[in-house]
């Protein structure tokens, strides 16, 4: 009996064994082309005879599986043309987000049709996968299959669409703090502002975008399909708002030639939508390129908008300044997005609801829309200020009526008459009468700009033919950082009043004003002669949010990186379809060390783990 026992039990093991390895799942190959109801695309792709191309940077697909273990995708790839520095740049790399999370891993690919994983050892469930291409226009993807073991499930749903148009600081050239190194190797598509940006509003990132872009170039690349040739397919979902970052590489250009430019990006993309109001943002200071683009971009908007303003009312510029002097790194993307974020909120092209909780800002809304840097209640601002360098010498201020209709019941209320002799001297190039505007608490970055009440009267001026009007000009210093302006709108003899914003304001040849910081600010007027002028309410114009950054999102910048070089060393490298690799940290994560490109193998390095995996089917002649 004891034997027949036995005998029973290490069959139903036998049996136990055999009927689980019978459900063991085995890897499918999922054709995307094939699997249009269940694979999402994103970015701007085309759709091809043998699957779903991927050119633009930021592009790819989405999906979900119940599924466990390795993951891989299969794709054709051409790396040939990336950057200047020769075999260096014959590569490519894709972002990987499982479960919602990236991961601190990029994947490596080549040129030729290879199988990469974008996955190892997953646990068994239900998982959801974004593979973004992150490459420049040198590298040209066709992904052919997604395999996995087990199934594909519920296709993911439709986001809102932010459409950017831009160059290299929009394809994240240098993103990875090497604008000098090879291209593919340290730029990232997926840690720009546009990326950041998309995300904090839970949206999907449509970017067209190439390396030395123009307006005329983008223009011809937005609408013209790389792969089938002919018109960009208006058919994908139409965009919330389009977001245009040029101006960096068209050269020394004309006001005229921005708002030509603007108005064919404009009419010809509303019209392709079919959306006569869809809201269109300019941003060219990512890079700091200089204000003269900026204030030509801000003045062709505004002479579009004189011209129609129906048409052009919901066209607007951002101001995203971020100091880099060059091709902005991580942390300087990250701040552009989180300024990008928060102006599209101000500029009322996105809600506050729309941004999402984890995003990497949290805004907060100014106590009070203006603060009244002074009102001339008193005798503050009349005369010289203490410690002035400048000698005002016939200058001399009284206090008299206000200006403002705000203030015409008050008793108390007064504005501040200066009179100028012309005989004021001055120890800078200018002639100007500093007023006193207090300290502007936090930095520059939470004011927009100031306003006044100003009536100006050149004394001089008498309307005789050939003679000119002597326009004023908005001074405003802090520290030893100046910048001068013409006051727009003034009239002689009329009491106007002005508003004058961060991001319309030429430069004067020292500094941008927004790297005054919190110090104390002062205003004042250049003139060139005799005068009369009075100046009343001065004040700040705030913005609506502050907003401080998030350190929970894991494409936040730290140093050093979570995910490079994603190379490793070989051992008797051989242009072969094997490669024996062996993991050295010190090369892994250190490029300077890994200065040989034969020493390169295709594979991934996870920084959390420490483990490098090498992945690569087929051969390695394209990476010599």
């Amino acid at each position: 009996m004891k034997k027949i026992l036995s005998v029973l039990l290490a069959l139903i093991m036998i049996f136990t064994v055999i009927g689980t390895m019978s459900i063991a799942k085995a890897e499918t190959t999922f054709k995307i082309i094939e699997n249009k109801d269940y694979i999402r695309p994103v970015g701007r792709y085309e759709w091809v005879d043998n699957g779903l191309a991927c050119d633009w940077v930021a592009s790819g697909f989405e999906f979900t599986a119940d599924c466990e273990g390795d993951i891989s995708v299969t794709m054709t790839a051409s790396c040939s043309d990336v950057g200047s520095k020769g075999d260096w740049n014959k590569d490519g790399y894709l972002t990987v987000f499982i479960d919602g999370v990236r991961q601190s891993y990029r994947v490596r690919y080549m040129s030729g049709t290879l199988t990469v994983n974008i996955a190892e050892d997953l646990p068994a469930g239900v998982h959801t996968f974004r593979v973004f291409d992150q490459g420049d226009l040198g590298t040209k993807t066709v992904f052919h299959s997604v395999n996995l073991s087990g199934t594909l499930g519920e296709k993911p749903a439709e986001k809102e669409v932010i459409e950017f148009i831009g160059d290299s600081i929009t394809v994240g050239y240098g993103s990875l703090d090497n604008p000098s190194g090879p291209a593919a190797r340290y730029s990232d598509a997926t840690r720009t502002y546009a990326f950041i940006t998309a995300e904090n509003f839970g949206m999907e990132a449509r970017v067209v975008a190439r390396s030395g872009g123009t307006m005329n170039s983008e223009y011809t690349d937005y609408t013209t399909n790389q792969r089938a040739g002919g018109s960009y397919d208006y058919s994908l979902k139409k965009p919330k708002a389009v977001v245009i970052a040029l101006g960096a590489n068209d050269g020394a250009k004309t006001i005229d030639y921005y708002k030509t430019n603007i108005k064919k990006f404009v009419d010809t993309i509303r019209a392709g939508y079919n959306d006569p109001e869809l809201p269109f943002v300019l941003t060219s200071y990512i890079m700091s390129t200089g204000e003269a683009l900026r204030y030509n971009q801000t003045q062709a908007i505004k002479l579009l908008q004189e011209q129609d303003p129906v048409a052009y009312g919901n066209l607007h510029y951002a101001f995203c300044d971020t100091n880099a002097g060059g091709h902005p790194n991580q942390a300087q993307h990250l701040k552009a997005g989180n300024r990008l974020t928060r102006e599209l909120i101000e500029l009322g092209v996105m809600s506050e609801t729309d941004l999402r909780d984890d995003a990497t800002i949290t805004l907060t809304k100014n106590a009070t829309a203006q603060s009244s840097v002074n009102k001339f209640d008193s005798v503050v601002g009349v005369g010289k200020p203490a410690g002035s360098s400048v000698a005002y010498s016939g200058i001399t201020g009284e206090l008299v009526d206000p200006l403002d209709p705000a203030d015409a019941g008050s008793e108390t209320a007064k504005a501040v008459k200066y009179t100028a002799d012309g005989t004021q001297e001055s120890t800078s190039d200018y002639r100007y009468l500093k007023v006193t505007a207090g300290t502007i608490n936090n930095a520059i970055m939470n004011t927009k700009g100031i306003s006044f009440y100003i009536n100006y009267k050149d004394t001089d001026y008498t309307g005789a033919e050939g003679q000119t009007w002597s326009t004023p000009k908005i001074v405003l210093t802090a520290g030893d950082k100046m910048k001068i302006m013409s006051i727009p709108g003034v009239e002689d003899g009329k009491t106007t009043k002005v508003e004058l914003y961060w991001n319309t304001m030429p430069d004067s040849g020292t500094v941008l004003l927004s790297t005054f910081g919190g110090g104390a600010m002062k205003v004042g007027l250049d003139f060139s002669g005799p005068c009369e002028y009075t100046i009343d309410n001065i004040k700040t114009i705030n913005t609506t949010y502050r907003y401080a950054t998030n350190a929970n999102r894991a494409y936040k910048y730290t140093t050093g990186y979570d995910s490079y070089p994603l190379i490793g060393v070989t051992d008797n490298y051989v242009a072969a379809t094997t490669v024996t690799t062996k993991y050295d940290e010190t090369s892994a994560l250190s490029p300077a060390d890994v200065t040989n490109p034969d020493n390169w193998v295709v594979g991934w390095y996870n920084s959390e783990t420490g483990a490098y995996s090498p992945n690569y089917n087929g051969t390695l002649e394209n990476e010599r």
